[in-house]
């Protein structure tokens, strides 16, 4: 569209009035670089200023990808093989546009199996870029696909929702070469929303009310009504429901306390974009099973040490059957093992090092740990003597272990929720810390650790004996019971049933840190002699001498557990002597 813009220009005395005209287009010009390794749709281009543009572009080479581009805003739509739909976002000014490819390593094409993309095509590819972990997170779909009146709760593998299922964000085994991996959505389809009653408040509706049947199952919360988003359930919304399965949609912001009462859930699909929601919600009820769907990006993978447990577990898995030798605690286990050292120590096995965090539930890391062992595995345990969670005295949900399972959110799937108390609330308090943290990416990755699992920061060696924390930091013999250690004990037993052996041993303690009065009433003695009896009692050998754990403080990084480097090898070899001469014997 061209626009006429006049000028009267006056002339200076004697000399005649006269008007002249311009013409200024409201055009703009956009011009693709050329490439050997594309076909673009069109090669130059005028649009009108302030639209949306589309760009096709076919790759001869399937290898070749695109990465990115260098206009400020647009999208990138994968639609089949060798084909990427570009949209530049309001086109204001001329613009030469540089398409950046590269060699794809992979892809997963994911099928909306009865929905669109947004683009309105079946499905759409990511191909996978180098990545910094050993499986890879999949897409979240919420912004790429939809289906009216339905929810997205996830990928299966399988058309039919028969195969494996993928929570979205999850992560996969990553294909190999250029080949595609195709996943399918999930969905689930809304209950009626003449069912519900709602009230309207700032930015959506907050359902009220439910009129409909009690039975039906699952129980989908529909993400719209009468045109109008769902973000939240009030206070006494429904009673008595005897669905097994609860599916909240990726709008609900809130859930109030008492909404749902005396309910028979078992299984809870939500998306971790939810701002308020707590076991208070669900009064009587007690989940078995949680599905975290992921919409926000990460914010700890390149931050935290504990969220480095996502990535043990990929070498867990990757290994599932292979022969293994898995060592397991809180963090005293990743600063105090030379893996490499057990590896070349015992080569029939693939050695992990599983040590993550004492401070949070051990019974729901072995909840994830348990499955992926097999018939031969050595499971090497040596908990933090002052944890309770490590010893299992302890069994409210810690916020911490949400953090563990950032990088693969299906990891909380795995977790029996009905042994555990406040698993809600302890979500709410880590999605509440980390919406106030920088945000991610599900490449982002540390330095912390090697690929076995072990703390790698350098970590310099003192002379002195002295105590590395502000606090005591001793033997808990208070938290070895018979109900901690029954509790203990049936995860052993449920890894016996997988046919790999169990083996206990003693986590590393800074002698120069203990009170006086651990010291002067020989604490270390008592603590093993109740866990050993217990352990007996259950059949399950415990092969360190307690003594031999128990280290100056020299040998000590920042607390009374973190073990130096000099104090990781010492504690190493001892460990692996006490391993050996135990399998010569037994």
């Amino acid at each position: 569209m061209a626009v006429m813009i006049s000028a009267i220009l006056f002339a200076f005395a004697g000399c005649a009035e006269y008007e002249y005209t311009y013409e200024r287009t409201n055009l703009v010009r956009i011009t693709v670089a050329s490439s050997p390794a594309y076909e673009a749709s069109w090669e130059s281009i005028s649009v009108e200023r302030g639209t949306d543009v589309e760009l096709t572009l076919t790759f001869g080479e399937r290898e070749i990808v695109f990465d990115s581009c260098d206009y400020s805003d647009y999208t990138a739509e994968n639609g089949s093989a060798g084909v990427t739909v570009l949209t530049l976002k309001n086109v204001r000014f001329p613009t030469f546009l540089n398409i950046r490819t590269r060699l794809a390593e992979g892809g997963i094409y994911y099928d909306a199996n009865g929905g669109r993309t947004i683009a309105g095509g079946e499905g759409f590819i990511e191909w996978l870029k180098p990545s910094t972990h050993l499986r890879v997170n999949t897409s979240s779909g919420v912004d790429s696909i939809e289906r009216e009146g339905y929810t997205q709760i996830g990928w299966n593998t399988a058309v039919d929702g028969t195969g494996d299922s993928v929570c979205l964000g999850g992560r996969v085994t990553p294909p190999d070469g250029e080949t595609l991996t195709t996943l399918y959505a999930e969905w689930a389809k809304w209950l009626d929303g003449d069912d519900f009653g709602y009230k309207e408040i700032d930015g959506g509706i907050t359902l009220t009310s439910y009129y409909g049947d009690k039975s039906a199952d699952p129980f989908v919360i529909p993400g719209e009504i009468d045109g109008k988003s769902v973000i939240g359930i009030d206070a006494d919304f429904a009673a008595g429901l005897t669905a097994k399965t609860l599916i909240l949609p990726s709008t609900m912001q809130y859930v109030s306390d008492k909404a749902f009462l005396l309910c028979r859930f078992d299984t809870l699909y939500m998306f971790d974009n939810i701002i308020r929601i707590d076991d208070k919600c669900f009064a009587g009820t007690h989940f078995k099973t949680l599905r975290i769907n992921a919409v926000l990006k990460p914010r700890y993978l390149s931050t935290s040490e504990p969220a480095e447990f996502s990535d043990k577990m990929d070498r867990l898995m990757l290994h599932a059957d292979e022969k293994k030798m898995v060592f397991f605690a809180g963090c005293s286990m990743s600063y105090g093992l030379d893996s490499a050292y057990m590896q070349e120590t015992f080569p029939d096995y693939t050695v992990i090092d599983m040590g993550t965090m004492g401070g949070t539930n051990a019974d729901m890391q072995l909840d994830c740990i348990t499955p992926f062992l097999g018939e031969g595995d050595i499971f090497v345990h040596a908990p933090e003597q002052a944890s309770r969670f490590q010893l299992f005295d302890d069994m409210n949900c810690d916020s911490n272990f949400f953090i563990l399972c950032e990088g693969n959110p299906d990891l909380v799937s795995y977790v029996d929720l009905s042994k555990v108390f406040g698993v809600l609330g302890a979500f709410n308090k880590y999605n509440a810390d980390r919406l106030l943290a920088a945000g991610g990416e599900w490449t982002d990755d540390n330095d912390y650790h090697n690929e076995y699992g072990d703390v790698v920061i350098p970590r310099g060696v003192i002379s002195e004996d002295v105590k590395h924390g502000e606090d005591d930091y001793t033997y808990m013999s208070d938290y070895v019971t018979e109900g901690s250690f029954s509790r203990m004990c049936d995860y052993y037993d449920a890894i016996s049933a997988r046919g790999a052996e169990v083996l206990f041993s003693y986590a590393p303690v800074n002698y120069n840190g203990l009170p006086d009065e651990a010291v002067a009433g020989r604490e270390w003695l008592t603590f093993a002699e109740k866990t050993e009896s217990r352990l007996a009692g259950r059949g399950y050998p415990v092969i360190s001498d307690i003594g031999d754990y128990l280290m100056n403080g020299r040998y000590f990084y920042d607390t009374d557990y973190h073990l130096n480097e000099t104090g990781r090898d010492i504690r190493t070899r001892n460990l692996a002597d006490d391993i050996k001469e135990y399998l010569e014997n037994k």
